[in-house]
């Protein structure tokens, strides 16, 4: 009778304390049943908002339970006390999956200092707080601590608002989620501080339109987009959006997740201006989990704003299935390798058997690491059409600005996929890769120190500006050789010197080493050496043209050119398939200086035939020179001499080269 005449005193005012229907709140008996009444009959009064009142300095023991809507208004629990879940496993009365769970209740609101604690501890195997299709739910001012298992869960609810929200439980306890979302539709997360043993907030499949703001996260498991697909189903998430957020301590920082065999996408994912705080893989994106041939799409990720420290030296992986992690913004994983201060060598790794598309890229420095590595493990490719570029005023592909001490290696492939571009008349030049047949192009990687460079123009191009450059063990061919220039074009001023050439091999190349200049230009190429070269059936052996003029320009004999000195070639053996082997055609009026030439060895590719040296204005000494450099008498000569036509333009040939193979 005074519960009843109690109970009809608060439906007046909408407000139900849980006292007033036989709770106990000592933390001793179970007060389950006495918060099914109240709920009961809150939920069951009409009016625009009723409110059950948890009062503070109890302690409430609930066993499991679930508090089923719809309700006839919007329903308010303020949590000012604390609740309790058994201690173990011998006192729950049921098995259920969840400790306190809420179905199809519409506008409910969960908020106030009390605390949610479901001493898990002792079992962490069972979800604390779980919301079911549960829309316009407000949760405010939460504290949820020791979580059998996930601390809360959100299933097909839409429009929900989260602030200030403290979840904790320790770094080890198992399966101890922050939030688990699935299903769920317009959630916004805020302000919110979470630590626990696994993911601070795990986005599962048929999430859409997420906004994560402002949460501290550690120790966990970061932030994540997934699982997805798991045992092959189908999984769609998109518009998650992560901004504002610190990881300290962490196991990952920014993470998505998908399983192997399954299928959907996840799209439109953006983490940004991410604080790291000793944070291991602050970014990581993986679609190998189990096995099978098809893979959640991963697309339109964006990684921007990530500084601070990271405890591993394996700052962002990427490991996708063969179906790639199209659009993934490598600029942005970059800016949190390049941004993070860690003890060892921060390294951006593109795994192996993957295959990455990539728009036009810059990876920009300073660094405020003192080394970057990049290790390229899987295959980079271009978009494959010119149509297919986002940004086709670029005249780059990849390119990195600003990076001291950067380490780039692996046996992975960078393709360019150039063949639809080298037919139309505007090139689009790449660093690493060329869109055309003048491509100074690096294909393949095979290992750090023995690269393979095969293309249609120069293995390698030596430019203006460039000083102490060291150049060993290179596999060049086909291609035009390893040049010094084009140097001094349009009347530039230029400057190379100091450059070292040791130990390369040229095979079936249009040239072998070369330096070239174009009339009018000015400056100097010094210091420049060849040393253990050897030739297969390589034209143009050995070349210097002070009157370079390539294809389309209309090139002027001038007086003036880069002046050439300190030239040495060394130990240079093999074959050449042209008749003339050494060509030194130098300007009559600076000339080149100091070249000498010791040990040369050169033959023709065709047995019997003879092989000739020829130079214009050159100041030479060499020793042990086959073939014989016969014009060494007029190099000294203070009479000009003639100017020799352009060299002719290179001519592909028709028919694949042979496969290379190394000399003996």
């Amino acid at each position: 009778m005074l519960l009843l005449a109690s109970s009809t005193f608060h439906i007046g005012f909408g407000n139900f304390n849980v006292l007033d229907f036989g709770a106990a709140g000592d933390g001793i008996a179970d007060d389950s049943e006495a918060f099914l009444r109240a709920w009961q009959t809150a939920c069951g009064t009409g009016g625009s908002e009723q409110t059950i009142i948890i009062p503070a300095e109890r302690s409430f023991l609930l066993n499991s339970m679930k508090f089923m809507g719809p309700c006839q208004g919007n329903i308010v629990i303020r949590l000012l006390g604390n609740l309790e879940a058994p201690s173990n496993l011998d006192e729950w009365r049921n098995l259920a999956d969840c400790w306190i769970c809420f179905s199809n209740v519409r506008g409910l609101t969960l908020m106030g200092t009390g605390q949610i604690n479901g001493r898990g501890s002792n079992w962490w195997n069972k979800q604390a707080l779980q919301f079911d299709n549960c829309d316009q739910l407000t949760l405010h001012r939460v504290t949820c601590i020791d979580s059998p298992r996930v601390h809360i869960t959100m299933h097909s609810c839409t429009g929900v608002q989260v602030s200030n929200v403290h979840i904790s439980a320790p770094a080890r306890s198992p399966n101890t989620d922050g939030f688990s979302l699935a299903g769920s539709r317009h959630v916004n997360i805020r302000d919110s501080v979470i630590a626990t043993g696994d993911d601070c907030i795990a986005i599962k499949g048929g999430c859409s339109f997420i906004n994560i703001t402002g949460v501290q996260c550690g120790p966990g498991h970061g932030i994540s987009v997934g699982s997805l697909g798991k045992q092959g189903g189908p999984d769609i998430v998109e518009e998650v959006h992560v901004q504002n957020c610190r990881f300290t301590n962490s196991e990952n920082g920014a993470r998505i997740k998908t399983w192997m065999g399954g299928y959907g996408h996840a799209r439109a994912i953006s983490f940004e201006q991410i604080t790291l705080e000793n944070a291991k893989n602050p970014i990581i994106i993986n679609q190998q989990y189990g096995d099978g041939n098809e893979a959640v799409k991963v697309s339109d990720v964006t990684f921007r704003g990530f500084e601070g420290t990271s405890a591993s030296d394996q700052a962002i992986t990427l490991d996708c299935s063969e179906l790639g992690c199209t659009h993934i913004a490598f600029v942005r994983a970059w800016e949190a390798v390049c941004g993070g201060e860690t003890y060892d060598v921060p390294t951006l790794q593109i795994p192996e058997e993957k295959t990455f598309l990539l728009q036009p890229t810059k990876f920009k420095g300073p660094c405020k690491s003192n080394r970057v590595h990049v290790q390229v493990l899987g295959k980079l490719v271009a978009p494959e059409t010119p149509e297919a570029w986002k940004e086709c005023e670029s005249d780059v592909w990849l390119s990195f600005t600003d990076v001291h001490n950067l380490t780039v290696n692996g046996s992975g492939q960078i393709d360019g996929r150039g063949s639809s571009w080298w037919s139309k008349a505007e090139h689009q030049r790449l660093y690493i890769d060329e869109k055309h047949k003048n491509d100074d192009e690096v294909v393949k990687c095979h290992r750090p120190k023995a690269l393979h460079f095969q293309g249609c123009d120069d293995c390698i191009a030596i430019n203006s500006g460039c000083s102490n450059l060291n150049i060993t063990n290179i596999k060049c061919g086909p291609g035009h050789g390893i040049s010094v220039g084009s140097l001094g074009q349009d009347g530039a001023y230029a400057t190379v010197e100091n450059v070292y050439v040791k130990n390369c091999s040229f095979n079936g190349t249009q040239n072998g080493v070369r330096i070239k200049t174009w009339q009018g230009g000015s400056g100097y190429a010094k210091n420049i050496t060849f040393e253990q070269i050897r030739l297969h059936a390589a034209k143009n052996s050995i070349i210097i043209d002070q009157y370079y003029c390539d294809g389309g320009h209309a090139c002027k004999n001038k007086c003036s050119a880069v002046e050439i000195s300190d030239v040495r070639y060394m130990d240079i053996k093999g074959t050449s398939a042209k008749e003339d082997a050494i060509i030194f055609v130098c300007n009559q009026f600076s000339g080149c200086r100091n070249i000498v030439m010791d040990n040369i060895n050169i033959t023709s590719d065709v047995p019997g035939e003879e092989l000739y040296a020829s130079c214009y204005n050159i100041n030479e000494t060499s020793n042990s020179t086959l073939p014989c450099v016969t014009c060494l008498s007029n190099s000294t000569s203070s009479a000009p001499y003639p100017a020799p036509p352009p060299l002719a333009p290179y001519a592909a040939p028709q028919a694949p080269l042979a496969p290379y193979s190394p000399l003996i």
